[in-house]
């Protein structure tokens, strides 16, 4: 029979904030904290409207393609992980960008097509990282 466990806190016995995970093989640890993604945010097309997100408490339209999301809660330096980016782009496979004016406050990004053009689009970002 499955059990079920229901909590509203975990903390770690030797350090509060530390709880390891047994991986996969019975062999390896992972420290629960550090493989969680501490912010992570979806802008819609005009990059200043948010759809969902976690610990992002605003988006600011930084030009065409270009946004700066500002976090809740910062991270604790700069720079951190960027766990994924990404961008949508009908009819024209684009990349996107990380700009280099990211803080442990915020993070800048910018969308743009094949031909290095900004371009408003759906992106997405999650962050990886220690919290402040």
């Amino acid at each position: 029979m499955a059990s079920v466990l229901k909590v509203d806190s975990i903390t770690g016995v030797t350090t509060a904030g530390s709880i390891s995970v047994t991986g996969e093989g019975n062999s390896t640890t992972t420290n629960l904290q550090q493989g969680l993604a501490k912010a992570w945010s979806m802008v819609q097309s005009d990059q200043s409207t948010q759809n969902d997100s976690l610990n992002v408490s605003s988006v600011s339209d930084q030009g065409s393609g270009a946004c700066r999301r500002s976090l809740t809660n910062s991270l604790a330096s700069n720079p951190y992980e960027y766990g994924s980016f990404s961008a949508e782009q009908p009819n024209n496979a684009g990349f996107t960008k990380l700009n280099n004016t990211s803080s442990a406050g915020s993070v800048e990004t910018s969308v743009r097509n094949t031909s290095n053009v900004a371009s408003d689009h759906w992106s997405s970002v999650t962050l990886m990282g220690d919290l402040a």
